[in-house]
């Protein structure tokens, strides 16, 4: 099984040398994905529920193209997959899969089918992702409680209001782009004039700050709901940030170590006999083929 991962962004063809990779869509010739955002930092991107359903069809065709593959499947974000089923078929036949999952939840299944996560047992889900952090409670085949945060506690808040500013302070002009300075927080480094400079005690400061904080306002909207669960899993680009020492919890506490970020497609593609599937984030697109 292939994995490949690209920024959820896009731009319009500029010159007659784009004009080589351009695809032709909705009667405009866009670049997609690296193919964009090589050629040009100053792009389009995604962010919000609207521009994600728009723009499906665009990243959907050109990544078709680009691997020389069909998709059989595909992600939703699990507040608008549990909510639209008439807009599920319609994207389905737009789109030409066969099946369509929600984020978290299709996560959770493919752990469950791997042995990672115990079947059967209550279990917190809490996916985190560049913009959003969807939390389940899931029971048995039953989501008993959902919630999805936007644009408030995803990763990409992680790298601008908490690491950002530690980095400033050692490098004033650093990049403002938060895909670059998500490279150097996952790398803990970045090259600077000719020289490499360590970032750990910043990324270590940032991240237990914003995990601190985000598990706080998790932790407040469930408590009154007064849910029971048996085992948390926690998956997503926000696995990549949080050690098991971070999380006070007696319950069983599930971070995947491999293809974390990746585990939402590879749940798409389980549903379909592992066919090819594209799960399309805020932050980046994510495929297994």
């Amino acid at each position: 099984m292939q994995f490949s991962k690209e920024p959820t962004v896009f731009r319009c063809a500029a010159s007659e040398h784009d004009d080589q990779y351009a695809l032709d869509w909705n009667e405009l010739e866009y670049l997609v994905g690296d193919d964009a955002y090589k050629r040009s930092r100053y792009c389009s991107s995604i962010s919000n529920v609207e521009d994600l359903l728009y723009y499906y069809e665009l990243f959907i065709k050109w990544y078709e193209r680009k691997f020389n593959t069909k998709f059989y499947a595909i992600t939703l974000p699990y507040s608008v997959f549990a909510n639209a089923t008439d807009l599920i078929e319609e994207l389905k036949a737009r789109l030409g899969v066969e099946t369509i999952v929600g984020q978290g939840l299709a996560a959770l299944e493919y752990l469950v089918a791997t042995n990672n996560a115990e079947e059967g047992k209550t279990t917190l889900l809490i996916d985190g992702g560049f913009n959003t952090i969807n939390i389940l409670i899931v029971k048995g085949n039953e989501v008993t409680y959902s919630e999805t945060y936007y644009n408030q506690v995803g990763t990409r808040d992680l790298i601008e209001n908490y690491f950002k500013p530690l980095v400033r302070k050692r490098i004033p002009d650093i990049s403002a782009n938060p895909l670059r300075l998500d490279e150097v927080l996952r790398n803990a480094y970045t090259d600077f004039n000719f020289e490499r400079i360590g970032f750990e005690e910043e990324k270590t400061e940032a991240v237990s700050r914003y995990i601190s904080d985000v598990f706080r306002q998790i932790k407040s909207g469930m408590s009154t709901e007064l849910i029971d669960f048996e085992q948390v899993a926690i998956v997503g680009g926000l696995a990549y940030y949080i050690s098991p020492t971070l999380i006070e919890t007696s319950k069983s506490l599930i971070i995947p170590s491999e293809h974390s970020e990746f585990l939402n497609v590879l749940g798409a593609s389980l549903s379909t006999g592992y066919k090819p599937a594209l799960d399309l984030g805020f932050g980046y697109a994510k495929v297994v083929k």
